[in-house]
């Protein structure tokens, strides 16, 4: 059976392809406008062979432009190759009114929700060009005369042909930059660049997500309803603007778990970070919203700098572990406070994650230990996880001694092992009743304070 025949290229590698059709588009407009580019260069140079012929001095090359300005545009219109090449670049776009609406997400969609420029959307392309199709950086070099391989917005000015349009792109608060699509840098030969992850959502808009980003966990009922009723009011309340909602609580507490739940109030879908932090931030929030999706990050190593954010439209809920770490987050939205769970709540996670919870001599242990310790689900987890690795079943004096490992004191106090034990203390009979009784009273007050 004889091969399917392969689609026209987008590129210069051949097998580079999307499934967004004007990404096609555009892609090839940056391929056509390159390869007219390069045939300019060797008729200029007087080339006679298959070779392009050394590049002149950029100085020169500079100072020429204007004298030659004219004989370019001649050589575009009747030159076989430039009239060939300049004919397919006139070629419109595939984005008339009887077009389906692109995929949520690619490139088409982005042209249509922020409603680019035809400059705009070249110099995209030319980025994503760049940033996806590996043949191209030689291209790239041979017609800015230098050993980058990486386009920028002097060589975007140069192929567009009206200068000014693409000028402005140079500006930061241009939609391109403030959406995070586009790293434009303030010199006109720095690379234009585009993170991969973004590159790749921008032809594929229906790839899986990177593994940078993850589902969030099952929701968790982690704070009361009326201060999630009123986070979601105040969510609702600015639609199409950034939104910030910092979510408070202990270092250990289940803040993704919350964050589905906030999600799950809200009736949207969000993601995680999931590996990633300091500037991988900022294309990763603005693949969630070209996904649709809100983002939760969790808590940020102490001191770090706020991550670089685009300026855009997205749900942000960030792990906050003291009211010291909202400061990175001026703008945010007033927190939303975690209640960390009760006796009840923290009972109920030893019985489902310990192994041998049901035996009859750990009842009691457990009751005790989900008083003693007033420990987050998640931790509870992790020590049910490291107790069910002993190989055995685990005793009372195993639990005890993991959650006392588990715990940071911190500077404010510190623990002190008993040198001697209760039979070894020698006192009158009055006090040895106290003692006594002060004994029983601490081991029954789960029962009292719990049960009773």
């Amino acid at each position: 059976m004889d091969a399917a025949p392969l689609p026209p290229p987008v590129g210069f590698e051949p097998r580079l392809g999307t499934e967004d059709p004007l990404a096609a588009y555009w892609l090839r407009q940056a391929t056509l406008r390159l390869r007219r580019q390069i045939a300019w260069l060797w008729h200029q140079r007087g080339g006679s062979g298959g070779a392009l012929p050394p590049p002149s001095d950029r100085l020169s090359g500079a100072l020429d432009l204007a004298r030659f300005v004219e004989e370019q545009e001649r050589f575009f219109a009747t030159d076989p190759t430039g009239a060939w090449l300049s004919a397919a670049i006139a070629a419109p776009p595939p984005d008339g009114p009887g077009m389906p609406p692109p995929p949520r997400g690619g490139f088409g969609w982005v042209v249509r929700r922020l409603d680019l420029e035809p400059a705009a959307r070249f110099v995209l392309a030319l980025a994503l060009l760049g940033a996806t199709d590996g043949a191209a950086g030689p291209v790239f070099a041979a017609c800015l005369d230098v050993q980058s391989e990486s386009p920028n917005l002097a060589l975007a000015q140069r192929l567009w042909g009206r200068p000014e349009e693409v000028a402005v792109l140079a500006d930061p608060g241009h939609k391109l930059q403030r959406c995070g699509l586009l790293a434009v840098p303030p010199a006109w030969d720095s690379p234009l660049l585009l993170a991969p992850v973004v590159a790749r959502q921008l032809l594929h808009p229906s790839a899986p997500l990177p593994p940078a980003l993850a589902p969030l966990p099952a929701a968790v009922e982690a704070m009361t309803a009326e201060a999630l009723a009123l986070a979601v009011a105040r969510l609702r309340a600015v639609p199409d603007r950034p939104r910030i909602l910092p979510l408070l609580g202990a270092p250990d507490a289940p803040f993704a778990g919350a964050a589905a739940r906030v999600m799950a109030a809200l009736g949207g879908r969000g993601v995680m970070v999931a590996g990633a932090s300091g500037a991988a931030l900022g294309p990763l929030a603005t693949l969630a919203w070209l996904r649709g999706l809100s983002l939760h990050l969790p808590p940020q190593p102490e001191g770090a700098a706020p991550p670089p954010l685009p300026d855009l439209p997205l749900i942000l809920l960030p792990a906050v572990t003291e009211r010291m770490g909202l400061r990175p987050w001026p703008d945010a939205l007033p927190p939303l406070t975690l209640t960390p769970p009760g006796y009840r709540e923290r009972l109920a996670a030893w019985q489902a994650g310990l192994p041998g919870a049901a035996a009859p001599e750990m009842e009691r242990a457990l009751a005790d230990c989900a008083r003693r310790f007033r420990l987050e689900t998640p931790s509870i987890a992790r020590i049910c996880r490291v107790l069910g690795s002993l190989g055995r079943p685990p005793r009372a004096e195993d639990l005890d001694a993991a959650c006392r490992a588990d715990l940071d004191l911190g500077d404010l106090a510190q623990p002190v092992t008993p040198r001697f034990r209760l039979a070894e203390l020698k006192l009158p009979a009055k006090q040895t009743r106290q003692m006594e009784e002060i004994r029983r009273a601490a081991a029954t007050l789960t029962e009292v304070h719990h049960d009773w």
